[in-house]
């Protein structure tokens, strides 16, 4: 595979032409007024693939989705959306491309049941079952502006679906969901992933969401900390076991002198400890409760919440 030189100096994958990309993204450097520096070397997007974007407050994720969406302009690099430069979508390349984005929304005056005409006008094609699935034709007679942030989410993650774009960009879509609407997002990205000439962006912190995504990007202090599929990801930073141990400080300490020499990772606070590592860490803590006492303690195989939960710890 080629590679080519990042911001930092290392080495990272390079696009080749064999397969269209959806997006594109290339030496971008974005500083903000109050001196963040954002510094992404290369992202693409392929068809039938979700890639989510992860981070701490901070890391740059906004600064990103404004790069993306030329809403903010790079001092340097380039981005392409659908083939289009980033802020200048042709009209017929914005037939294909959905966007939900937080804090945006509709005149809140508009009852839901027009909104929804609406989106049928602009896309020609509004396909009723992703409607259905969100909820919103139940909302029909509302004004948008008397929604509940949920359901308001719900009509936004509707438009931004029911016309199948080839490319969909979400701003933390799920985090004013319950969980049953959550679910019919996740089902219906894997849907229109399924069927092919389908990607998508999804900046989040959820980790059903995040278990969706084929590819995740860490993003901190406006640097690309990690980029890969999840489960590798998950294995580099955790490996295998996860034990987490609750007790006073002297029997913390204790515990974290017999277990430190097995673990990858520990992330200490007020009244746990939390400890990463292979099979040997699981064998060490059994010995080491054997003789010594815990208030509780906990083990488990690291997943995508681990991933989220350990944002920020380093």
């Amino acid at each position: 595979m080629k590679t080519a030189e990042t911001c930092d100096g290392a080495m990272s994958p390079q696009i080749t032409p064999a397969t269209p990309m959806l997006l594109q993204l290339a030496d971008l450097v974005f500083e903000r007024t109050d001196g963040f520096t954002l510094c992404v070397p290369e992202l693409h997007l392929a068809c039938d693939e979700v890639l989510g974007v992860i981070g701490p407050n901070g890391s740059g994720k906004t600064s990103l989705l404004s790069c993306l969406l030329g809403t903010a302009q790079a001092g340097h690099g380039r981005v392409a959306l659908l083939g289009d430069p980033a802020g200048r979508l042709a009209l017929a390349t914005r037939q294909h491309f959905g966007l939900q984005m937080q804090g945006a929304g509709y005149n809140e005056l508009y009852l839901v049941r027009d909104i929804q005409r609406l989106h049928g006008l602009i896309y020609g094609r509004s396909d009723a079952a992703v409607f259905d699935a969100f909820g919103v034709p139940a909302l029909g007679a509302k004004r948008f502006g008397r929604l509940s942030s949920g359901e308001q989410q719900r009509v936004q993650l509707a438009m931004a679906l029911a016309h199948h774009p080839r490319l969909a960009v979400f701003d933390e879509p799920t985090s004013n969901l319950d969980p049953a609407y959550e679910e019919a997002f996740c089902g219906i990205v894997r849907t229109r992933r399924a069927a092919g000439d389908f990607g998508a962006l999804v900046i989040t912190h959820s980790p059903r969401v995040v278990t969706l995504c084929d590819r995740l990007m860490i993003l901190d202090a406006g640097k690309v900390d990690a980029l890969g599929a999840p489960s590798e990801l998950v294995k580099a930073r955790f490996d295998l076991v996860g034990c987490r141990i609750v007790a006073p400080a002297p029997a913390r300490a204790e515990a974290l002198a017999a277990l430190r020499a097995t673990a990858r990772r520990v992330i200490e606070n007020d009244r746990s400890l939390v400890l990463y590592g292979g099979a040997d860490l699981r064998q060490a803590a059994f010995v080491h409760l054997q003789s010594h006492g815990v208030d509780s303690c906990t083990l488990w195989t690291p997943d995508a919440t681990d991933l989220l939960e350990g944002i920020g710890h380093g």
